[in-house]
């Protein structure tokens, strides 16, 4: 299998390109990876912020609140 990639692959004489990452791979690893883990997280913190500050009474967010 490892010389697969090593070698051009060619079907019926022609060279077919090898793999290579391109801005359309970049655009679909943000809009269906990066966005979604990033507004999860988000959802996240602010249903703990809302938590913390407003059911709790805390002064604060955060590790640091705690000491």
């Amino acid at each position: 299998m490892r010389a697969w990639f090593k070698r051009p692959f060619k079907v019926r004489g022609y060279v077919v390109p090898s793999r290579r990452f391109t801005g359309w791979a970049l655009f679909y690893c943000l809009l269906y990876f990066a966005v979604p883990v990033l507004a999860l997280g988000a959802l996240l913190d602010v249903a703990g912020y809302l938590i913390a500050v407003k059911l709790l009474g805390g002064s604060c967010y955060g590790m640091l609140c705690l000491f």
